[in-house]
């Protein structure tokens, strides 16, 4: 009798960050950054190194964004693809060379263009003092459920939007008692392996104080409070997903298997929403 496995989004991302993308006897190279990319570092073809912070990753997340690069190639290593991608980021341009480095950056960006630049957050421009009294003043699963707001999506270009989507999908699962992790939303928030930022807490590297103290003086800390407060009745604008993954990505879980399928709902930000539903048998 075959077992068919099904993984969340957040083992998903634990795979993708333990594989090495790198070809066969090839060892990661030293981390280069955006940073250091900005300031006249240069990154080689053949460079490889799948750290979430290496200048190649961030690169290939753009142009994947941009759709010059498909969703299904490795994030860390500047192979073949990577530079047909840049070369048509430059089109009409011929690139000569295969180097990245400033000037990509700033292609991509849009900073010599005319291309729109995305929205950014806006922030609620409270003090620290009023947003620490403010998260203070929250029960402890009010707290839970607001750090998962913002860590989830506190930065979106749409924060409103994004979070509410994420309480969205919390409340579907709570009243669902989605994979029997409780009929509340901060015990779906807190369950193993369903949401990333809450990998530290899962894997014991975290306690809860750790994961308030970086979210309690949250520029968006008003909005996921309110969001918090009425997650009961807020409009679902996911059409009752009970999952999502960022756009950069392509999880396992969301393909059509022999006895599952996925069903989108909505793209809301960064991320696409929808459920895992059971095949009929013949």
């Amino acid at each position: 009798m075959s077992m068919k496995i099904i993984i969340t989004e957040s083992q998903f991302n634990l795979l993708v960050e333990n594989a090495n993308p790198c070809p066969e006897g090839k060892k990661e190279d030293d981390l280069i950054t955006l940073d250091q990319l900005k300031k006249g570092s240069v990154i080689e073809k053949g460079y490889c190194n799948s750290n979430s912070d290496s200048a190649i990753v961030k690169i290939q997340i753009m142009m994947k964004e941009k759709g010059l690069l498909d969703n299904k190639s490795d994030n860390g290593y500047y192979g073949d693809k990577t530079q047909n991608a840049v070369k048509k980021l430059f089109e009409p341009s011929v690139v000569e060379g295969t180097k990245i480095g400033p000037k990509t950056l700033e292609k991509l960006k849009g900073d010599n263009t005319n291309e729109k630049k995305p929205t950014e957050v806006k922030s609620e421009k409270i003090s620290e003092k009023e947003a620490v009294t403010l998260f203070n003043s929250l029960t402890k699963d009010e707290k839970i459920v607001v750090c998962t707001l913002l860590g989830e999506a506190g930065g979106e270009s749409d924060p409103a939007k994004g979070m509410t989507a994420v309480a969205n999908v919390l409340k579907n699962r709570a009243e669902a008692n989605h994979y029997s992790y409780g009929s509340t939303a901060s015990k779906q928030a807190l369950a193993k392996s369903q949401f990333s930022m809450w990998n530290g807490y899962n894997r014991g590297s975290e306690g809860l104080q750790d994961v308030y103290d970086k979210f309690k003086n949250h520029n968006q800390i008003k909005t996921a409070i309110n969001i918090a407060k009425s997650i009961n009745t807020i409009n679902d604008i996911t059409g009752g997903a009970k999952f999502y993954y960022a756009n950069y990505v392509s999880p396992p879980w969301a393909k059509n298997t022999d006895t599952t399928r996925w069903v989108p709902t909505e793209t809301i930000g960064k991320h696409k929403f929808g459920n895992i539903v059971n095949k009929k048998k013949p």
